[in-house]
């Protein structure tokens, strides 16, 4: 939901799949969790991932934003 210049959702997120995917790409949990969390506000931002190129795009712009949250 947008009004204006404002943007409202709801972004759920199961922890258990948080913790499977850490494992399974050898990540750390808060990063993995992290990425979820932006990942769903992107989408609230209107930026999707159904094809291969947004895909893609989706994961540069997670990546971005982790960087800002977690500068190596």
């Amino acid at each position: 939901y947008s009004e204006g210049d404002k943007i409202s959702g709801d972004i759920i997120i199961s922890l258990e799949t948080v913790r499977t995917n850490s494992q399974k790409y050898s990540t750390d949990f808060t990063e993995e969790l992290h990425r979820v969390i932006i990942h769903g506000i992107l989408h609230m931002c209107g930026i999707d991932d159904k094809s291969e190129t947004a895909s893609l795009n989706m994961r540069k712009a997670e990546n971005q934003a982790l960087e800002q949250i977690n500068p190596q």
